[in-house]
């Protein structure tokens, strides 16, 4: 029953206590010999082994095998129940483990809530948890689970790869008992499985221990495995009790594996198949849920305070920003110095672009005693708008945000501005179209390829393009995370016709440059954000192989009129300077960021965003990102059709400020078509394609 144990992977936890496992870390001198004599190779231990267990000729005419056994997890030592890091009492689960002799295999593990699964049907390895989780192994994972699967594991070695070495033999097993243990390392090289020592009694020559070593993100890990109580089914001696000792560190666990029926009944080839997991019913979404029974009971009392402010605040998490206006003016009706509602009123003036107001609404809101690093970040987002660095860092030192303080304090008496607007209509040639866009800029008379990056504020380099371009790096402060490694300013950026001044740039590690760029992008090693564009009209036409900049001062009325006739839908710009949208994912309603610099994938969402829409999780392979078919997504009149997204990567649920977030959307969502910011009317249009 060798690959019962071998498949064996269940979770434990772990007590601070001390390991209580014994191999020798030096073995004693060849002991005494028994009536069988020492070996001389590791061969000679294995066929002792199968005459023990029924001898070749026989075993081999057993062709599968099905171990049925209850697990029992010991209660460990010193168990302070409360802490939740051991277990204070026994648990109890099952085990079944289903194995032929051409190396397909089937095994599950149930302990109390949690059951896993993991077959081999002979060509590929697969995991599944709680039957809604699939993993797909990689090479070395296939390898390690052809092992697994082998019935008759001390059997054709060669044509397996499997290489095995006789090791000095011992005088007593991991107990102490006296015994003489006869050894060999057993090593599948090209697999993810570490080497095992094999310990058999040289007296009956069956298997009695197995010791696995190996360090995992630098801490050691141990297993000792103990065979015992053989029975013979079948004409075969099969161990019904086997003994798991596992110890990370200080800590260990034992596990009791009880066998408890053992046949030798064929087994259907289904079992071992890769299952296929069915797509799930969507699942409600119960925050628009709260927010319809909140929407009754501000209608249903009009003059009740509570009611009313619950229903403005959902209204402004879930991003329905003209509705929490009128809701807050509601509050403030009531109480016209409610300071949620006017915050609430302070916020959506922002993100509408009007900070004149926003400013006013804030002083109102602090009257009303609301914490000042509250008021300090909604200010800080007001001097970014209108450019005004050292109010922008020292709002940001009061909002308990001293690396960004730092970063824009540099810019003090810099401010950037637009140099030169340019023609009415600027319209850049696309270097690359897909998977991200690029146009050519230039950076203080030096032209290079840049990704347009709707998720950027400002210009982003890669660190030796900054050192070639002579540009002064300053590192960010103590506590900054991230692949930003410091901040600088270039004196000029054109883009065509359009030149701005005093741009500040945010500076990447080349290594994390390149990672984001990828090689499709042709080793490109800067990002120009769109939202530094906001006095024009920019249009993102990846199927035209164009951007064009419209710019929006008087004497170009006719051209941004002209673009302003197409459909659009509303989109918002919070915080420094990112971009959301409300989107419809196959039917769920969500909102989204949209950032066009992201690569690898369409889009992303979270899982609770695919839950709504109905979406399971994919089967997840160790060597790709996983991803699903997005059939529609739809952002106003837009629809998006066959989108490639991302699964398990983006699991942010709410903005830094604290609305509602389902994902975001890059260009292989957004470029299907043409798509363009208005950011003086916060409107996302989608002309119709060019010619």
């Amino acid at each position: 029953m060798r690959s019962l144990f071998s498949a064996l992977i269940v979770s434990t936890t772990l007590a601070a206590v001390p390991a209580c496992l014994k191999p020798p870390s030096e073995l004693p001198e060849e002991p005494d010999t028994g009536p069988a004599g020492p070996p001389s190779t590791a061969g000679e231990v294995l066929s002792r082994y199968v005459d023990a267990i029924g001898g070749e000729t026989h075993v081999r005419t057993i062709n599968s095998r099905t171990v049925e056994a209850q697990m029992v997890f010991r209660a460990q030592e010193d168990c302070d129940p409360e802490s939740g890091q051991c277990l204070a009492e026994d648990q109890t689960g099952s085990f079944l483990l289903q194995s032929t002799d051409d190396g397909k295999m089937y095994r599950r593990t149930v302990l109390g809530d949690i059951v896993e699964e993991m077959g081999f049907d002979g060509e590929t390895g697969w995991e599944l948890q709680a039957g809604t989780q699939l993993l797909i192994q990689d090479e070395a994972g296939r390898a390690a689970a052809r092992e697994d699967a082998a019935l008759h594991w001390y059997f054709d070695l060669d044509k397996r790869g499997v290489q095995v070495t006789l090791v000095r033999s011992r005088k007593e097993d991991s107990a102490g008992n006296v015994l003489t243990l006869d050894g060999i390392l057993w090593e599948v090289p090209g697999s993810n499985a570490p080497p095992k020592t094999m310990w058999f009694d040289r007296e009956t020559g069956l298997l009695r221990e197995e010791t696995v070593e190996e360090t995992v993100d630098g801490e050691v890990q141990s297993q000792l495995l103990v065979y015992s109580d053989y029975r013979d089914v079948d004409g075969v001696q099969v161990p019904f009790s086997i003994k798991v000792t596992t110890a990370v560190g200080e800590a260990s666990q034992v596990l009791d594996i009880i066998t408890q029926r053992v046949e030798h009944k064929d087994v259907k080839a289904q079992t071992f198949a890769v299952p296929v997991l069915p797509d799930p019913d969507p699942q409600p979404d119960t925050l628009l849920a709260s927010l319809t029974a909140a929407r009754k009971a501000a209608k249903d009392d009009p003059s009740e305070i509570t009611a009313q402010t619950e229903h403005m605040r959902l209204l402004a998490f879930e991003a329905y920003f003209e509705e929490a206006t009128k809701a807050a003016n509601v509050v403030l009706g009531i109480d016209p110095k409610e300071p949620e509602a006017l915050l609430v009123k302070a916020r959506v003036q922002l993100i509408g672009g009007d900070t004149k107001t926003a400013a006013k609404t804030l002083a109102k809101v602090k009257a009303t005693g609301v914490k000042d690093d509250v008021i300090a970040r909604e200010e800080a987002w007001i001097h970014y708008r209108n450019g005004e660095y050292g109010k922008l860092a020292s709002a940001l030192d009061r909002a308990n945000l001293p690396v960004l303080a730092g970063r824009f304090r540099s810019f003090v008496g810099k401010p950037a501005q637009i140099a030169k607007p340019g023609e009415c209509v600027n319209v850049l040639p696309m270097k690359t179209n897909e998977p991200l866009a690029t146009v050519e800029i230039d950076v203080g008379g030096t032209k290079l390829p840049a990704i347009v990056d709707t998720g950027a504020g400002h210009l982003i380099m890669s660190e030796s393009l900054a050192e070639e371009l002579d540009v002064s790096i300053r590192p960010l402060g103590a506590g900054a995370k991230g692949p930003m490694m410091g901040h600088g300013q270039v004196k000029t950026l054109s883009l065509g016709s359009v030149e701005l001044s005093n741009v500040p740039v945010e500076i990447f590690r080349d290594e994390d440059m390149a990672r984001n760029a990828g090689d499709v992008a042709g080793g490109v090693r800067a990002a120009v954000g769109v939202s530094m564009l906001s006095d024009y009209i920019v249009t993102i036409d990846a199927p035209g192989k164009m951007v064009e900049l419209v710019s929006t001062r008087r004497q170009c009325g006719a051209e941004a009129k002209a673009r302003r006739s197409a459909p659009s839908v509303p989109f918002w710009r919070a915080e420094l300077n990112y971009l959301y949208v409300r989107a419809q994912l196959e039917g769920a309603e969500g909102v989204y960021l949209l950032n066009t610099g992201i690569r690898g994938a369409d889009m992303a969402a979270t899982r609770v965003a695919y839950a709504h829409a109905g979406i399971g999780s994919p089967p997840f392979r160790t060597d790709e990102t996983p991803a699903v078919e997005v059939k529609s997504l739809k952002i106003g009149a837009f629809e998006a059709k066959q989108v490639n997204a991302a699964y398990g990567f983006f699991e942010q649920t709410n903005t830094n400020d604290g609305y509602r977030l389902d994902g975001m959307l890059g260009l292989g969502v957004l470029g299907q078509a043409a798509f363009a910011f208005d950011f003086q009317n916060n409107a996302l249009l989608f002309p119709p394609a060019a010619g």
